[in-house]
C-alpha cells in the first residue's frame, strides 16, 4: 500500500483528513445518523434544501424515492440508516446506508451497503458541490464507526457512477473497485440541430418517415405532464401502455402494473416527486390514445428516463423513438436541462450514438480479522484478473 492511501487510511479513523493538498478538520462538521422512515421524515426539509439548485443530483438522490421506498416497503426501515453531514451553514451531504449481513469467500460478514433498493443499476448520494472532494467518505466512515457503532467488515457501494464523490479514489484504503456496466446518456445542444449533431443521418431520416406514416394514420399529439393535478392520471396512461408492449401479457411481463409492490412504489414516488418539481410523465397519443410513454424525473441538470413503453401495435412506426425525439426538441436550450439519461448500458439506445459514464462496484474492507483476509482474498482475484486481461485477453 502507498504512504498516501495508509495515511489517508489512518487519518480517517481521527479528526483530521488529507484531501488534495490541503488537512481538512473534521471537527468542524457535524454528523448525525437518523434511522428508518420516521428518521428520513425528520430530514425531509434539510434534504430538499440540498437539492435545490444542485445540478449534479441524481435521480437516486432524491428525497421523493427513499421516502417512497420506504414508506411502500417498511420491512426494511429498520435496517437503513442515514448519515447526514452538515457544517456551520447548510447541509453538505445525506448518505443512505443499510446494514445486513453480506456473503463473500465463504464467510457471513456483517456489513454496511449503499441502500439503493432499484433495478436501475445506477446509485448514488445526495452532496452538496462545495463539499470537498476526497473528503466525504472519511466522514462516512466515522459515522458509522461513532454514531452507528455495529460491527462490520465490509461496506459495499454498487452500481455507482465513476464521478461520484463518495468513491474518490484518493481517499479510500482497502478498496478494490470493479467496472460493473455503463450509463448511457444524450448531450443536449443549444436547440435541436445541436442536440442531434452525433446522430446519424441515415437514421434521422427513419425517424422522419416514420414519423410521417404514423402521421398518416391520425392526429399526433404529445403531452408532457408536470402538474400536480394531471400527474396521477398521466402516470395510470403510462402504466397502461407500457403493459401493451413488449413488456406486457404476450411478453416479458415485466411492466410496472404486473408486480404489485412496484406499482405501489411508483404510484407514491410520482405524489413526492411531483411536489419538488423532479417528475414528468411524456405521452404520445394518436387521435386521442396513449400509444407511447415516458416516466422521467428531472434531477440537477438532467432528465433520468426511468421507464418508457409503446403499443406494439404501432411498433413499426417507431412510436418510441419518435416520443424520445420530441422530448431531446423540447429541452433542447433549456434552462438547466443538458443531459437526457438513459441510466442503464442497455443497447436499444446505441442508434441515438450516447456518450457513456462507466459505472462501479466498491468494496470497502474494515479494518478487522475477516475484513482484512476478504481484502487480501479479493486483491488476490482483482490482480489475476487484470494479469490476465493484460498478457491474454489483449493478445
Amino acid at each position: 500500500m502507498s504512504g498516501f492511501k495508509w495515511l489517508s487510511g489512518a487519518l480517517a479513523s481521527t479528526d483530521y483528513c488529507f484531501a488534495g493538498s490541503l488537512y481538512f478538520n473534521m471537527e468542524k462538521f457535524s454528523i448525525s445518523v437518523v434511522r428508518g422512515l420516521e428518521g428520513l421524515v425528520s430530514i425531509r426539509d434539510l434534504w430538499r434544501t440540498l437539492a435545490l439548485n444542485n445540478s449534479t443530483l441524481l435521480f437516486s438522490a432524491s428525497y421523493a424515492w427513499y421516502f417512497s421506498r420506504l414508506s411502500t416497503q417498511e420491512e426494511q426501515a429498520d435496517s437503513v440508516y442515514f448519515i447526514v453531514i452538515t457544517d456551520d451553514v447548510d447541509c453538505l451531504a445525506i448518505v443512505p446506508v443499510q446494514y445486513g449481513p453480506e456473503r463473500m469467500w465463504g464467510l457471513n460478514l456483517p456489513a454496511f451497503s449503499l441502500y439503493w433498493p432499484s433495478d436501475m443499476r445506477l446509485s448514488g448520494v445526495a452532496v452538496a458541490e462545495r463539499l470537498p472532494v476526497n473528503l466525504l467518505m472519511p466522514l462516512v466512515l466515522k459515522a458509522l464507526n461513532s454514531k452507528i457503532s455495529k460491527p462490520w467488515h465490509l461496506f459495499a457501494i454498487r452500481d455507482i457512477a465513476e464521478d461520484s464523490p463518495l468513491v474518490a479514489g484518493d481517499a479510500l484504503s482497502r478498496h478494490i473497485s470493479y467496472r460493473w456496466n455503463t450509463s448511457k446518456y444524450l448531450r443536449l445542444g443549444e436547440n435541436y440541430e445541436q442536440s442531434m449533431q452525433a446522430v446519424s443521418g441515415k437514421f434521422q431520416r427513419n425517424l422522419r418517415r416514420k414519423q410521417r406514416n404514423l402521421e398518416k394514420l391520425g392526429q399526433v399529439a404529445y403531452e408532457f405532464v408536470n402538474d400536480a393535478q394531471a400527474i396521477e392520471q398521466a402516470v395510470e396512461s403510462f402504466f397502461e401502455v407500457e403493459a401493451a408492449g413488449w413488456k406486457g401479457e404476450s411478453g416479458s411481463r415485466t411492466a410496472i402494473r404486473f408486480y404489485p409492490d412496484q406499482l405501489a412504489f411508483y404510484r407514491q414516488l410520482v405524489r413526492q416527486a411531483v411536489i419538488d418539481g423532479q417528475c414528468e410523465i411524456q405521452l404520445m397519443t394518436l387521435n386521442g390514445e396513449v400509444i407511447a410513454g415516458q416516466l422521467s424525473m428531472p434531477c440537477g441538470d438532467t432528465l433520468y428516463l426511468l421507464k418508457i413503453g409503446f403499443d406494439d401495435r404501432f411498433k413499426e412506426h417507431g412510436p418510441g423513438g419518435g416520443l424520445l425525439n420530441e422530448t431531446i426538441a423540447r429541452y433542447s436550450g433549456h434552462d438547466t436541462i443538458r443531459k437526457i439519461s438513459f441510466i442503464t448500458g442497455a443497447t436499444w439506445n446505441d442508434s441515438w450514438n450516447p456518450s457513456e459514464l462507466p459505472v462501479f462496484y466498491h468494496y470497502l474492507f474494515n479494518a478487522t480479522v475477516r475484513g482484512l483476509l476478504c481484502y487480501m482474498l479479493e486483491r488476490g482475484k482483482h490482480v489475476g484478473r487484470l494479469i490476465k486481461h493484460r498478457f491474454f485477453v489483449q493478445q
